[in-house]
């Protein structure tokens, strides 16, 4: 935390003597949040994503330091963030294994009866998927799809940006607002450094 303070103080001032606007993101598990973090996170507008694989069962993929599910820790911190950011609580970001790919639409329903609204979903690359596993995800999306479809109608929209990029993405181009190549963009060099 003391390094983060130092690299965002450095930023503000090189930022304000250049005359330059700056956002700060950052990912976090919410394992090592605290309030005074929380506040600090909230009072220099940095944006941060949850990264959080949803139920007890999909954390339990998430241990901490000393071996343990994360869960408990997790949901009192998410109580924490959602006191001090409100109706305006940050986006998740859910990886997907296939220990855990049976349980993607209670995992996104859980996310959304704690009131997230925002949430990407995508599955970890460096595990084997064998054919089961990957036609368990396809029956879970489409499960998700017509939750998703049931928000549209709702009016209740829920932002699964695993799809929602991609219709954004395609709707630009049908229109033809400006040209884009068929790949998705990317800000690495352009608007963000790592």
């Amino acid at each position: 935390f003391h390094l983060l303070k130092d690299i965002i103080h450095y930023a503000e001032i090189k930022a304000k003597k250049k005359n330059k606007s700056i956002r700060f993101s950052i990912p976090t598990n919410t394992t090592l949040l605290n309030d005074n973090i929380i506040k600090y996170i909230r009072k220099h507008s940095i944006h941060i994503s949850l990264s959080i694989d949803g139920t007890a069962f999909s954390q339990n993929n998430r241990k901490t330091i000393i071996g343990k599910n994360s869960f408990s820790l997790v949901m009192e911190n998410l109580e924490r963030i959602k006191k001090v950011y409100k109706n305006k609580l940050p986006a998740i970001r859910k990886t997907i294994t296939p220990e855990n790919v049976g349980h993607l639409f209670k995992d996104i329903h859980f996310f959304v009866n704690n009131g997230f609204h925002a949430i990407a979903f995508s599955p970890a690359m460096n595990f084997s998927w064998p054919k089961e596993k990957l036609k368990v995800f396809e029956s879970e999306q489409i499960r998700l799809a017509e939750f998703w479809i049931d928000s549209l109608i709702k009016d209740t929209l829920l932002f699964f940006q695993t799809w929602s990029d991609l219709f954004v993405f395609m709707e630009i181009k049908n229109h033809k607002y400006f040209s884009l190549p068929d790949t998705f963009f990317c800000g690495a060099g352009s608007y963000m450094v790592a």
